[in-house]
């Protein structure tokens, strides 16, 4: 699978209740698009706040709302139990499977992240992506564990979001045959210069055309047009990471009429009506409203 997939949030209601029907607006709004495929319940979608119910509702309305799309889903989870619950569940949906490290136990050895991650790649029967964001999790994919589950047949690749592009190259160097997924926006034309399977972007929540566009010029060799293109994309987040970037992205969505309001739930911090004023008028002033 390459090219560009998008993290989707997890629109919610005024009652912090999840809003299936924006979640299929937004997958329509990412087909109508162009983007390769969607994932739902990553780090965008705030998957640890949501409930297993929750998870799979969204992966089930993802999928109802998709023709073309891929669909890559969050299964990752603490718990072992809930991981496989949630792996299995969604590889009936599933094109592929995106699958965090366990995040509460930190200082974890490599038997018991492979014992994890052996059993999840037992019971998959879709493409799964190990997800490398040591930012959050606290626990690296380190080159000793990917060779250690080489062997497995549904071990498709690697998401790297350690917003270093030197990891990425130890990635691909190391392991060639894996696909690898940039998780940065700032790094995106630089991992396809590595040879990167595409990108799972944030910023294409709400400006898919951007990231489409910069793939689609990388591919076709009009390397300028894909460096301006990766310029104005560098621009644009800057812009949305100003403020707390999950509520940002919603409210550029919602600003644009894809879903409602941008509520978040705690422990995330809901952006302030200043806040919102600026990011509507950086928006505007950038032309993406």
């Amino acid at each position: 699978m390459k090219g560009i997939f998008t993290a989707t949030v997890t629109p919610f209601t005024k009652a912090l209740e999840v809003d299936l029907g924006a979640v299929e607006r937004l997958t329509q709004f990412q087909e109508a698009k162009g983007v390769a495929g969607v994932v739902p319940c990553g780090t965008n979608g705030e998957f640890p706040s949501l409930t297993m119910e929750e998870c799979k509702a969204v992966i089930k309305a993802v999928d109802g709302a998709r023709d073309r799309l891929k669909l890559i889903a969050g299964t990752g989870r603490a718990s072992i139990k809930e991981t496989l619950e949630l792996t299995k569940y969604a590889a009936e949906y599933a094109d592929a499977l995106l699958v965090c490290p366990p995040f509460y136990f930190k200082d974890l050895s490599l038997n018991g992240l492979y014992d994890y991650y052996s059993a999840v790649l037992e019971v998959a029967q879709v493409p799964v992506i190990l997800y490398h964001i040591p930012k959050y999790t606290g626990v690296p994919i380190t080159h000793e564990l990917l060779e250690r589950l080489s062997g497995f047949e549904h071990l498709l690749g690697i998401k790297d979001s350690s917003g270093d592009i030197d990891v990425a190259r130890g990635y691909r160097e190391r392991f060639p045959d894996l696909a690898l997924y940039i998780g940065s926006d700032a790094l995106v034309l630089d991992g396809l210069a590595l040879g990167s399977a595409g990108a799972i972007s944030a910023i294409s929540n709400f400006a898919p055309g951007l990231l489409v566009e910069i793939y689609g010029a990388f591919v076709a060799g009009a390397s300028e047009e894909a460096k301006k293109a990766q310029e104005r994309l560098k621009v644009l987040r800057g812009l949305v990471k100003r403020y707390p970037s999950i509520g940002a992205i919603k409210h550029a969505l919602a600003l644009m009429g894809v879903i409602g309001e941008g509520y978040v739930r705690p422990p995330l911090g809901t952006m302030t009506q200043e806040e919102k004023g600026e990011l509507e008028r950086g928006l505007r002033a950038g032309g993406w409203l």
